[in-house]
């Protein structure tokens, strides 16, 4: 007679082999998504679209599937649920981009070039969402998140901010981009709003970022009186120069 917890180690070393192969395909079928996205024809591009989310729903499966193999039941959700050897629940969660940036800065282009001078940037929204910009005119600046889809460099938890001068600091205490969720925010002024497209100040982020979200900066609840500047305040004035006018720009 078999073992049958052996059978099911196996399997279960099987599924895992399966949802990373498939997720790691994923995330090279988005980045032809994109080239095809350029290319210009809408019925391709939803066709290709289809095609991920096929594939998406494929993974999910197989994520149930190993749900069950473990005794659990499956719940319907907006992610996919896994747990850390730490007991923390490690969601998979899939966003979809709402617009898309311009700004007139490449790849390589350095970060102090990005966030100085007087740069006017636009954002092209999806027409799908172009009825939610009702009222965003009313603000002078806006909060955009961004989808940072060109950092290659592997997140690290103690980084040196490149300003700093060799101080060291959690990834969580820092702005760098190489995050474990590759999430950009700016606080950008807002110029103007024509049809789907809106007009800004300076974006730090490259040409056709993808956006994901847009909030309106509101004073009374974004600027909190007495915040301080956390372990930036203990560094040189110099540095501390170099840190605010990186940080406002």
């Amino acid at each position: 007679m078999k073992d049958s917890r052996i059978n099911a180690d196996r399997l279960g070393v099987i599924l895992d082999y399966w949802i990373g192969h498939n997720e790691g395909h994923h995330r090279e079928n988005e980045k032809w998504l994109r080239s095809v996205e350029e290319y210009g024809n809408d019925d391709i591009t939803r066709a290709i679209r289809k095609a991920l989310e096929l594939s998406d729903a494929i993974t999910r499966q197989v994520r149930d599937a190993k749900a069950y193999l473990h005794g659990h039941g499956v719940q319907e959700d907006h992610g996919h649920h896994e747990t850390t050897a730490h007991g923390v629940p490690h969601r998979h969660i899939q966003f979809h981009q709402i617009g898309t940036i311009h700004t007139p800065y490449a790849p390589g282009t350095p970060s102090s070039e990005m966030r100085s001078g007087d740069v006017r940037c636009s954002i092209l929204m999806d027409e799908r969402y172009s009825e939610g910009l009702w009222k965003l005119n009313s603000f002078s600046y806006i909060i955009l998140l961004f989808f940072l889809d060109r950092v290659s460099d592997e997140s690290l938890l103690i980084v040196s901010p490149p300003w700093a001068e060799g101080v060291q600091t959690g990834l969580f205490a820092s702005r760098s981009p190489n995050r474990p969720n590759p999430i950009g925010l700016s606080v950008v002024p807002l110029r103007e709003i024509s049809g789907n497209v809106i007009y800004t100040g300076n974006i730090d982020a490259f040409d056709e970022t993808p956006l994901l979200d847009i909030k309106p900066y509101i004073e009374a609840v974004e600027s909190k009186e007495g915040a301080g500047n956390g372990w930036i305040d203990e560094l040189d004035e110099s540095l501390k120069s170099k840190a605010f006018n990186d940080a406002s720009k």
